[in-house]
């Protein structure tokens, strides 16, 4: 067993071949709210609009790519757009605007995000939000990655681990993992 930084937790050894094994996991965790704007910016990137520089620019590529967009999120797309200012601030304004155009829905299926589907039913489950988000920054010019870590759903005395693909999108399904 391996905790997120690859390092071993527990090993076990058998000597000889065995039919089955059964194990019984307890997952304790304390869960605490973070600032997520606790971060750098580097000068380059201090005002929107920027430009990166060449040799990020071309690492950066796959995540500022967004496809063939259909005819909804193409709609979206096209009706983004940020004043130019501290790029904290637009960020800000952009994350105030998914969260107040899309209702989120508690149940969302894990798997591959359908954008024309959530644009047209103006909901969407949180993982749903974060892809248009990653989509909506790469619109406009700025490099989004699509991850994941676990979504821990609480309820009474049942903890469910769900463990999301790290692509650039969400384009593989998911693994339930029943704690």
């Amino acid at each position: 067993m391996r905790d997120p930084y690859e390092n071993y937790l527990a090993r076990l050894d058998l000597p000889e071949p065995i039919a089955s094994l059964g194990l019984a996991v307890e997952v304790v965790a304390e869960l605490m709210p973070i600032n997520p704007f606790n971060f750098l910016v580097e000068p380059y990137a201090f005002k929107y609009p920027f430009k990166y520089p060449p040799n990020l620019a071309k690492e950066l590529a796959p995540y500022m790519r967004v496809g063939r967009p259909g005819p909804q999120l193409a709609s979206w797309l096209t009706r983004l757009e940020l004043a130019p200012g501290y790029i904290v601030e637009r960020l800000g304004e952009l994350n105030l605007r998914l969260y107040e155009s899309f209702p989120v829905q508690e149940s969302g299926s894990p798997g591959a995000v359908d954008p024309e589907a959530m644009l047209v039913r103006s909901r969407a489950s949180s993982g749903e939000l974060a892809w248009l988000l990653a989509l909506s920054l790469r619109g406009l010019g700025l490099a989004a990655r699509f991850t994941s870590g676990y979504r821990v759903a609480l309820a009474a005395l049942r903890v469910e681990w769900t463990r999301q693909s790290s692509t650039p999108g969400p384009r593989s399904s998911c693994q339930e993992l029943d704690g």
